[in-house]
């Protein structure tokens, strides 16, 4: 943890890569499914399609 916390302070650690395929499949479904449907499709959260959802709107 501690190495880990250096790496980040460095800027080094940055997280995983984001699922591109997720994040398409995700827009493609929240304007025609409910949220509880969206976040079963693709197997991820209700706080993360809200995430993606808000970083598309803003793009």
């Amino acid at each position: 943890m501690e190495r880990m916390s250096s790496g980040i302070s460095r800027g080094k650690y940055k997280g995983r890569k984001a699922d591109r395929k997720n994040h398409e499949l995700i827009i493609k479904l929240i304007p025609n499914y409910p949220l509880t449907e969206t976040t079963r499709l693709p197997g991820c959260s209700e706080s993360q399609v809200k995430l993606i959802w808000a970083a598309h709107q803003k793009s």
